[in-house]
């Protein structure tokens, strides 16, 4: 099982020899690999359906988008427009 998978339960972090930066590190990295701080965040106001759709979907083609970029830079497909990508 992967960090993410796993519940959340009871987060604690031992101090130890009275280093409590580290430990708040160690419960900062914690919470944020299992995405509790944006889960929080995204509750904190509500979204309606339709707006959350909206938000998924073009999440969805930036994402399409990014990766068929990185395959024109690659040389792994042809690009259409027959120009040499921008970088």
């Amino acid at each position: 099982m992967s960090k993410k998978n796993e519940p959340l339960m009871g987060s604690t972090v031992i101090v130890q020899n009275d280093n409590v930066e580290k430990a708040l590190r160690l419960l900062k990295k914690k919470i944020n690999d299992h995405g509790k701080l944006k889960i929080l965040k995204d509750r904190e106001f509500y979204e309606k359906p339709s707006v959350e759709r909206r938000r998924t979907k073009n999440q969805q083609v930036r994402r399409a988008q990014k990766k068929l970029e990185q395959a024109y830079e690659l040389g792994l497909i042809p690009n259409p427009s027959g120009r040499k990508p921008r970088g």
